[in-house]
């Protein structure tokens, strides 16, 4: 028997399976924004194998500070969160959020949203679609 939340999640695993990681399906050009798209796509298929994500609503939250660093917080159906840092290059957090927002059209269940124009955070969350 398939736990129910997890049963929701098979569209979107089926096209993580299916397509592959976000960078090999939309071309990064930044070493930083690769390492940080493979980290997203991995985090995905292991929380969703495992059933650790909420039902429905937020994945991740990522956030820049500063220049260099990025923070990607991973949220768990359990409240709890897994925050993570990258070193990266100026410049490297709109090139990532811009990548993710083009990941977003081929992965359907996902989408981003920038918390407002003016701040260096945006939030990667997941939608259930019917088939």
């Amino acid at each position: 028997m398939i736990n129910r939340r997890y049963s929701s999640f098979i569209p979107l695993l089926d096209q993580l399976q299916k397509y592959g990681s976000f960078s090999s399906t939309i071309s990064v050009s930044s070493p930083g924004v690769k390492e940080i798209s493979d980290f997203l796509y991995n985090q995905l298929i292991t929380f969703i194998k495992s059933d650790k994500f909420p039902h429905s609503g937020v994945f991740f939250d990522v956030r820049c500070s500063g220049s260099s660093s990025i923070f990607i917080s991973t949220f768990s159906g359990t409240r709890a969160s897994h925050i993570n840092c990258f070193h990266v290059n100026k410049g490297d957090f709109e090139l990532l959020q811009y990548h993710i927002e083009q990941v977003s059209l081929v992965y359907t269940s996902l989408f981003c949203e920038r918390k407002s124009y003016v701040s260096q955070e945006f939030t990667i969350m997941y939608r259930e679609v019917s088939e």
